[in-house]
């Protein structure tokens, strides 16, 4: 593992770590797996962030994860949170884990959880080396739902302001590129029905229901299920990447 910092756009300090698979590949390279985390967890330290790490890494991913600004390790106001400027920390780290000499440059896989799932639809649809995308109980309710401040009594006003800028729906639209969306049916957070609307924007992606899940995937069988079901659509697909080659 290597520890990483890199900026915002703002010239934020942001706290990053890759990890390398220990098998050794002709090309010297690996296909690249960057975690977006949700609103309140820390990609650095969260539970899917450490699980995802160990099945892709083991799986021959490289993993790159990172806290988001004013988050964890990161620099800046949490309180100050939007989602423009949690875009923009995964464009940065997307930049920044891709410059990467032990990575392929020109593609990338991208997992988003909850308002990182959010980002990430967005960061995919302006960037053409995110060749998938795994967006796990996506936030898309946060820019369509009237949500009451006092749901999010850390965050500043501006933070609701900001989500009004945004249409995942109309977004989704320009994305043709595979996806997996995985969303529990008791989802208490981030209704379901969001992302069975949202898979129908979306030209080439499928949605798994995890029957009886709720927003963490708190009983060990449905975060198990979340697991298994992007390893697998992420190694297939990259089985299929070399293949062509």
């Amino acid at each position: 593992m290597e520890k990483v910092e890199f900026r915002d756009s703002r010239k934020t300090l942001l706290k990053g770590e890759l990890f390398l698979p220990f098998s050794k590949v002709a090309s010297g390279k690996f296909p690249l797996v960057v975690y977006a985390h949700g609103l309140y967890s820390s990609g650095l330290s969260s539970k899917k962030s450490q699980a995802f790490l160990q099945v892709l890494v083991n799986a021959g991913f490289a993993f790159f994860r990172f806290d988001s600004y004013g988050v964890g390790e990161s620099a800046g106001d949490f309180k100050n949170t939007t989602l423009t400027n949690r875009i923009d920390s995964l464009k940065n780290a997307l930049h920044t884990a891709l410059s990467r000499k032990e990575v392929f440059s020109d593609s990338v896989y991208l997992i988003g959880s909850s308002f990182g799932g959010l980002a990430s639809l967005f960061v995919s649809s302006a960037d053409r080396r995110v060749k998938a995308l795994v967006l796990i109980a996506p936030a898309i309710n946060l820019c369509y739902e009237d949500i009451p401040y006092e749901r999010y009594p850390e965050l500043a006003a501006s933070f609701f302001a900001d989500l009004k800028k945004y249409d995942p729906y109309n977004e989704a639209q320009k994305i043709g590129i595979p996806t997996l969306i995985i969303h529990g049916d008791c989802d208490e957070e981030v209704p379901y029905n969001f992302s069975v609307e949202l898979v129908k924007h979306l030209r080439q992606a499928k949605l798994v229901t995890i029957k009886g899940a709720d927003h963490r995937f708190a009983s060990e069988i449905h975060f198990r299920d979340i697991l298994e079901n992007a390893t697998t659509f992420l190694t297939e697909l990259e089985r299929h990447e070399e293949e062509k080659h």
